[in-house]
């Protein structure tokens, strides 16, 4: 029980050290919910997100390395959060911009997890974008 309180006491300082992160930058679009559509970055600032998110991947590798062997109890408790957290982030474009840039060096098991994150996600975004597209009329009157 030691060892799962250190992995969380580690995780939970590492979420907070992120949340400061935004905080300190709040001209980067970094935190959630995302800025939206108004939001255009400059080049500088897309170096900083791309730094700032670096950094947010390798908690999110943490997370997942410290979890997948815990107690399935431990795992059960904590685990929900902070894949609902990667989720959060996983549809974002700038994101996925910098997690397509260095997933490759990550630990491989954890590199298949946030690739299907991010695949799912998009997938997602796809069918409700089509969804909320007009019906077309296939007869070709018009």
């Amino acid at each position: 029980e030691a060892e799962e309180d250190n992995t969380f006491h580690q995780l939970d300082e590492s979420y907070i050290f992120f949340q400061q992160l935004c905080l300190e930058h709040p001209d980067l679009d970094i935190f959630d919910p995302p800025i939206g559509e108004k939001y255009k970055p400059t080049e500088e600032q897309i170096r900083r997100e791309s730094a700032l998110f670096c950094i947010q991947i390798s908690i999110f590798e943490r997370a997942h390395v410290m979890f997948r062997n815990k107690s399935s109890k431990f795992r059960k408790t904590q685990w929900g959060g902070w894949e609902e957290y990667m989720r959060s982030y996983s549809y974002r474009t700038n994101f996925i911009r910098e997690w397509n840039k260095i997933g490759s060096q990550f630990d491989k098991e954890f590199y298949n997890f946030m690739n299907s994150l991010v695949d799912n996600s998009i997938a997602t975004y796809n069918e409700e974008t089509t969804s909320i597209l007009p019906a077309t009329n296939s007869s070709g009157a018009g």
